[in-house]
């Protein structure tokens, strides 16, 4: 049975009762992972764009937490059989590539609140670099520029230049190039915005 890796966000004193007790006193709230249908509604990504992708999703859910100062994005890993992994929560994976601010926007709008604004391009900018900080350290230089490239595109819908910035992710091929990349285009706090969505089936076809 082939297993499917799991990330838990969790908080300090949950990491201390795995730590102590072998176990969690209660059920995480959430969990994020890849799972069949997430590969076959994005069949252009690979396994570890997909994976690293469900990984980033955890590490924005806990960030958005509200009123827990004791998580520290925290993220627990580990190989579960896929029988035992639902769908729930795969959605909000896929949304989050590109987009981890998916997590405020949707619990405003939960709450019946309007669509929060679209991230500003200095919000953008910080969140792109320390992904890209992250993935250097994950895969190496020649391996995080190449997965990079992709979430750059993804990362570009949210600019208002969208084209020429997702033109300019496409050449990225050394780290230097990509801070080149962000030192041009996000160099103004402006606005973002938010794709159309026939812009996302365009680039998803």
């Amino acid at each position: 049975m082939s297993g499917v890796r799991v990330f838990l966000p969790l908080t300090t004193d949950q990491v201390n009762d795995l730590a102590t007790h072998g176990r969690l006193a209660a059920r995480p709230p959430v969990a994020f992972a890849v799972t069949r249908r997430l590969r076959g509604q994005q069949p252009g990504e690979d396994d570890e764009a997909l994976e690293y992708a469900a990984l980033l999703a955890a590490a924005a859910w806990a960030d958005g937490i509200r009123g827990s100062k004791k998580l520290r994005r925290v993220i627990a890993a580990g190989d579960l059989p896929a029988a035992l992994v639902t769908e729930a929560g795969v959605t909000a994976a896929r949304g989050a590539i590109g987009n981890p601010w998916i997590f405020e926007q949707a619990r405003a709008l939960a709450a019946g609140r309007l669509l929060p604004a679209p991230p500003s391009l200095w919000a953008q900018r910080d969140v792109i670099a320390e992904h890209f900080r992250l993935a250097m350290e994950h895969y190496g230089p020649k391996r995080c520029c190449l997965l990079m490239r992709k979430f750059g595109i993804k990362y570009s819908r949210l600019h208002p230049q969208m084209e020429q910035v997702r033109a300019a992710f496409i050449t990225v091929r050394t780290a230097g190039e990509w801070q080149a990349v962000l030192d041009r285009w996000y160099a103004e706090d402006l606005p973002g915005r938010y794709p159309d969505v026939n812009e996302v089936r365009a680039a998803e076809e």
